[in-house]
C-alpha cells in the first residue's frame, strides 16, 4: 500500500511477504509459503531448519515441533 513508509518517502518498497493463491489450483498460501514459491520461481532453494522447534503466533498461537514429527513419523 502506498502508507508504507517507503513509499512516504518516495523511496522503492517490495511486498516479499505478501499471501497469493498458488498458481495452477488457486490454493491460499501465507505469507511464509508465498515467500518460497516466489523464490522457487526464481530458481532459489528452499531449505528447511529440521532441528528446531517454531511457534506462530497470530490470533492463536501455533506450536510446532519439527524434530518430534519427524521421530513419530519414521516409527
Amino acid at each position: 500500500p502506498d502508507d508504507h513508509v517507503g513509499a512516504q518517502a518516495g523511496l522503492p518498497h517490495y511486498r516479499f511477504f505478501d499471501p497469493m493463491a498458488e498458481p495452477g489450483n488457486g490454493r491460499y498460501l501465507s505469507e511464509d509459503y508465498a515467500f518460497c514459491r516466489r523464490w522457487q520461481a526464481l530458481g532459489g532453494k528452499v531449505h528447511a531448519d529440521t532441528r528446531s522447534r517454531l511457534d506462530h503466533q497470530g490470533l492463536h498461537t501455533w506450536v510446532g515441533d519439527l524434530p518430534r514429527a519427524l521421530a513419530a513419523r519414521a516409527r
